[in-house]
């Protein structure tokens, strides 16, 4: 639907998340999270929708190597993250056949094939590289009620970083749509959306709640500002 794709492009092109980032300068952190809803799209092609052809294979590898080229490793891991969800959610359902699988292969492969050269570097040269400032894994996010306010009113959701590192400007009347959604929308989409959504507010909590030693994972653990994942499950909710 062209007129719902251009209303759903605008919200997010004008969504705090992006603005937010402009505002102290971090432009490669946007042109990052633009991409994030065409990898969505294109992973949605492949499997809720089923249609296996070599174009949305190559776009969904293309789209996830642009973003691996623009720095935002915090997207990579976040966006492919929420792809991990939806994918779980539609092999218990049945929805991942043997050709779904090539495809997504294939994607993987050829994702692999392109970005090696920047891959396989950061992969030999991890261990040796020490972030400059110190990390607490578990020492920022928000309670709930303030993730929420962060996507309906654009507040900081804690006292470590500003609302340029932690806004997620959405509005309240889209979150009202996504709500009802939620409840009355197609399944296929609503309920891995939903546990997407529960992951994306388990993470932005930061270390204050018990399923907080996700921030722990190996390779993550070295990411700070845990707000960041609103950047990532935003599409998710306007989609909805």
């Amino acid at each position: 639907n062209p007129e719902l794709l251009l209303i759903f492009s605008t919200a997010y092109m004008l969504s705090g998340v992006l603005l937010s980032r402009v505002f102290i300068g971090h432009i490669f952190f946007v042109y990052a999270m633009a991409w994030i809803p065409l990898i969505y799209y294109f992973f949605l092609k492949l499997t809720q929708k089923a249609e296996i052809t070599v174009f949305n294979i190559s776009a969904l590898a293309l789209c996830e190597t642009i973003l691996l080229f623009t720095g935002g490793l915090y997207y990579v891991f976040f966006g492919n993250a929420i792809l991990v969800i939806f994918f779980l959610y539609y092999l218990y359902s049945g929805r991942i056949n043997r050709n779904t699988w090539i495809a997504l292969g294939c994607s993987f492969c050829l994702f692999f094939s392109i970005s090696a050269i920047k891959l396989i570097p950061n992969f030999m040269g991890m261990p040796y590289i020490q972030r400059i400032d110190l990390i607490n894994p578990l020492g920022d996010g928000g309670l709930l009620e303030n993730n929420f306010a962060s996507f309906i009113f654009g507040t900081p959701i804690d006292t470590i970083f500003g609302s340029y590192e932690t806004m997620a400007l959405i509005g309240v009347i889209p979150v009202l749509f996504a709500i009802l959604a939620l409840i009355w929308g197609d399944r296929d989409i609503t309920v891995p959306s939903f546990l997407a959504i529960v992951f994306s507010l388990i993470w932005a909590d930061g270390g204050r709640i018990l399923l907080s030693f996700v921030h722990l994972m190996p390779l993550v653990n070295s990411f700070r500002n845990a707000g960041r994942i609103f950047g990532a499950i935003m599409p998710i909710v306007l989609l909805l």
